[in-house]
């Protein structure tokens, strides 16, 4: 007997107390769909369009670009022309959300919201500038001066910007 006790024995094995370590299904669809869902998250963080700086308002954003385009118009009358009526239309359409930008001169003038952001003495005003911008782009080439436009079309976009509401 005294044998038996020095011996060494194997242990129990311990298999059958751990716990089993397969999912269920559903349980790797949720895993997943989470994991799909942070990748999403993540690249909806990094794509999300850059804000204006602090302050700064998508109108002031809108008339800068304007007076950059205004700024450096083309030599060519004719050009002139075109850029400076593009510059005050995307600065209509990007300030008060006006589609004058995608639209005909004749769609503009036809449309009783034209213009609904400016005060009412303003717009009669805004409306024969544009047409006349729109004249001179479609009628035969004529002689004209480029800062004469860059002119006209500045002052116009200065009382457009101070007449809009803040």
């Amino acid at each position: 007997m005294d044998d038996d006790a020095l011996q060494l024995r194997d242990l129990a094995p311990v298999d059958p107390f751990l716990p089993d370590w397969v999912l269920p299904w559903w349980m790797w669809l949720a895993i997943a769909l989470v994991l799909a869902g942070l990748a999403g998250l993540v690249i909806a963080i990094v794509r999300r369009p850059k804000k204006a700086p602090a302050g700064e308002s998508a109108e002031a954003m809108a008339y800068r670009r304007a007076v950059a385009r205004l700024k450096a118009l083309p030599d060519d009358f004719h050009d002139a022309v075109l850029e400076a009526s593009s510059a005050l239309r995307a600065y209509l359409a990007e300030a008060s959300g006006d589609p004058s930008l995608f639209e005909t001169q004749e769609e503009f003038i036809a449309r009783e919201e034209a213009l609904r952001e400016l005060p009412t003495e303003l717009r009669p005003k805004v409306a024969s500038y544009l047409t006349e911008l729109s004249t001179l782009k479609y009628d035969q080439p004529r002689d004209g001066s480029s800062p004469e436009i860059a002119t006209s079309a500045m002052a116009m976009l200065e009382e457009i910007h101070r007449a809009r509401p803040a």
